[in-house]
Parts: structure tokens; sequence; C-alpha cells
């Protein structure tokens, strides 16, 4: 059988982190879910403009046990309306497709949202 494939030196898998930076993206949805130890978070997934990326971000809100972690939490958010040009956040599902820029770090094998800005 006749082949005719250039082997590439690294295949980049779709999967691997993208390297730190910033990166344009869209608030692509909201949910609520729980964490691992039953708190209420709100989980909102970054689609990564021409990247065909999507990186979620989690945030443990009012019903956590973690006093910390719920201002942790609506400190992120502030930052998050912010970059989105937002005076006053009343539901998380106004944040639906909001333009923003959002810095990315690899965190193991994925990536972990480290900050927000004006795109």
């Amino acid at each position: 059988m006749k082949l005719n494939i250039d082997v590439p030196e690294k295949s980049v898998s779709e999967y691997e982190p993208l390297p730190v930076g910033w990166y344009q993206a869209s608030v692509e949805a909201e949910e609520t879910t729980h964490t691992q130890a039953g708190d209420e978070a709100l989980k909102i997934p970054f689609t990564i403009s021409g990247k065909g990326r999507t990186v979620n971000n989690w945030y443990n809100l009012k019903h956590s046990t973690s006093e910390k972690a719920r201002e942790i939490a609506n400190q992120e958010l502030e930052s998050l309306g912010r970059a989105c040009g937002m005076a006053n956040i009343k539901g998380s599902e106004d944040l639906v497709g909001k333009t923003l820029d959002v810095k990315l770090e690899p965190d193991g094998t994925w990536n972990k949202v480290k900050g927000y800005r004006r795109a």
C-alpha cells in the first residue's frame, strides 16, 4: 500500500492546554452545579475565539460552607462583570453572550482562568 503522509515533528492535541496568555472569549452559558463537597456553585463556560476551545470556571456562591470561597467567588464575578462592561449583574444569565478577554494558565492538563479584562 502506497502512503504519502507527512509526519510533523510534534503532534499538537486539541486537548492540550493553550499557552499562558490573554485570549478573546465569550460567555457561552451559565449553569448552577455542585462542588464535590456538595456546595452550590456557578459554572460558566467561556468559548475561546478562533481556538475551538471551551474553558470552564466555577464560582462557589451563597450556599458554600466556606465564607472565604464565597468572598473569592464574589470578587471574581465583580471582575468578570467589569470586563464585560456591566455595572450590575442581576442574574448569571445576564453574562451570557458577553465578550471579554480571559487570561489562561495551564493547570496540569487543563487551562485555568486567571484573570479578566475588556476585549
